[in-house]
């Protein structure tokens, strides 16, 4: 493509940073300009360089100039996190071996900002089991937590974001959290950018390409303020999904980047689902700690819907473990659960795995949960019958998927 993007200004007041950028070509498809880039930590960042604070802004922009060949040009950028680039491509790059990454950075200073990293950490905290799992793993490390409104709560939904604040809080077990307020998705044209590379990824933009970098980019001031030794990313996949998964959040990826003198971690890759569950049941009950766990990407309201698979499989996956899901953030109804999987659920080759495991956990367990009689039933589930569901429920919806990609594709065409 012949594209460019050009960074004019980095605006910064407080506790907020601002981009200023314009856009030319055909790039002007997948980045907006009637949305405004911007970032307000807790604390006020006016004294880190500029070097520091064009990291988030390049992270959420590298993924799309690789993919359309564009260039961008930005003033400085930090040493570090300038030589990592070629390091994390390659995660890309691999786990993409179709797609094409090319595009160029072009600057005019590299900026030394190393400094004598502390015995300090961060993690980025969702609520979710994977972010809670790693934090009771590393509790005994000095870190505060990180989470971010403008992922999965829109920047707007104040009162869902409120309810996520709550549940924060109840789970930081006495850990500091900081919060980060973003529009780093906003700013996209995520459709058309999904539409760009599915039919040679497979992938939604934000899942596939964006969210793992995305998020990092945005500790990186917070990293140089508090002279942080790492930041942990807790894992969504495991070692035995390798091949299998593309997800943006890989450690491929996320451990080679660099931002000054602090790395990151992809973190608890080498455990699987229940694994992350019993992690966090048996701390608390060693512990007596009130914990919860907000895995629902359905609902709005910031709470756990209890009724979509996600909140489903988690539900399960705490029974298996011997626990009471009610204690853990869920509202639980065992008939809906059961009239859920015997008639309106499937598997797909990610989701089917992850079911198995806990089966293999109630298994297991079944001295412990003998005397439960609302989950007998569970046993007697064909999991193997949902998962040759899906090999032919998504047929239809696929079709309509690439007639949706083809439309946006031929509407970006008819635009230039």
């Amino acid at each position: 493509m012949n594209s460019e993007i050009r960074l004019l200004n980095i605006q910064k007041k407080e506790n907020k940073v601002v981009y200023e950028y314009k856009i030319k070509g055909e790039i002007e498809n997948y980045v907006r300009m009637d949305k405004e880039f911007f970032i307000e930590y807790e604390e006020n960042i006016e004294a880190v360089p500029n070097s520091i604070l064009v990291i988030p802004f390049l992270c959420n922009l590298l993924p799309i100039i690789w993919v359309t060949d564009t260039t961008l040009y930005i003033q400085e950028v930090d040493k570090d996190f300038y030589y990592s680039i070629p390091d994390f491509k390659k995660g890309y790059e691999d786990m993409y071996p179709t797609i094409s990454f090319k595009g160029n950075l072009q600057y005019e200073i590299l900026e030394d900002n190393s400094y004598k990293a502390q015995e300090k950490s961060a993690l980025f905290f969702s609520g979710g089991v994977d972010a809670v799992s790693s934090l009771v793993t590393h509790i005994k490390e000095e870190l505060f937590t990180i989470t971010v409104w403008g992922a999965d709560i829109k920047v707007d939904n104040i009162v869902g974001w409120n309810r996520v604040k709550e549940s924060i809080q109840e789970n930081a077990i006495g850990k500091a959290n900081t919060y980060i307020k973003s529009s780093f998705r906003d700013f996209l044209k995520e459709q058309n950018l999904t539409a760009l590379i599915y039919a040679q990824s497979k992938e939604n933009w934000w899942h596939g390409f964006q969210h793992g970098i995305g998020l990092i980019g945005l500790s990186a001031p917070l990293a140089y303020i508090h002279k942080l030794k790492k930041i942990y990313i807790a894992s969504t996949y495991t070692i035995k999904d390798k091949g299998k998964v593309t997800c943006a959040s890989d450690p491929t990826i996320d451990n080679y980047v660099k931002m000054a003198s602090c790395c990151v971690v992809h973190d608890g890759y080498e455990f699987d689902r229940q694994n992350k569950i019993r992690n966090i049941c048996e701390y608390r009950k060693n512990t007596h700690q009130n914990i919860k766990v907000r895995v629902c990407w359905k609902a709005s309201t910031g709470e756990n819907c209890s009724k979509c698979e996600k909140c489903i499989r988690t539900i399960m996956g705490i029974v298996a473990e011997g626990e009471d899901a009610t204690q853990y953030g869920f509202k639980v109804d065992y008939s809906y659960i059961k009239h859920f999987l015997e008639h309106r659920c499937y598997f797909d080759k990610i989701i089917y795995p992850l079911w198995q495991d806990i089966l293999k956990r109630f298994e297991d367990n079944k001295e412990l949960l003998k005397n439960n009689k609302e989950i007998q039933w569970f046993y007697h589930i064909d999991f193997d019958k949902l998962n040759r569901r899906y090999q032919f429920f998504p047929k239809r919806v696929m079709r309509g998927l690439k007639r949706r990609i083809k439309k946006y594709k031929e509407e970006i065409l008819c635009r230039n």
